[in-house]
């Protein structure tokens, strides 16, 4: 099982979130490592993730996007910062 961005003690409905949105990056681009190495937390603020750019370098997907995607959780829906 792979671990995640967001402690699993961490039980804020946002923690549980953001592990999901982590590990669909990491299944939909083929993201190198586990989703803790590929996506980090973005520094202050809790409910949004960034994958790291050299994971995004080693992506076996390849996507429009020139930079790594940023992404957040509000309400239960994710939202992208592109």
């Amino acid at each position: 099982r792979c671990s995640s961005p967001c402690p699993e003690e961490d039980d804020r409905p946002e923690a549980s979130q953001m592990r999901r949105v982590a590990a669909a990056l990491c299944r939909f681009y083929g993201l190198p490592g586990a989703p803790a190495e590929a996506v980090k937390l973005r520094p202050g603020l809790t409910n949004a993730v960034a994958v790291g750019e050299a994971a995004w370098q080693a992506r076996q997907r390849e996507s429009a996007l020139e930079e790594p995607p940023s992404l957040w959780v509000r309400g239960g829906r994710v939202y992208d910062f592109h």
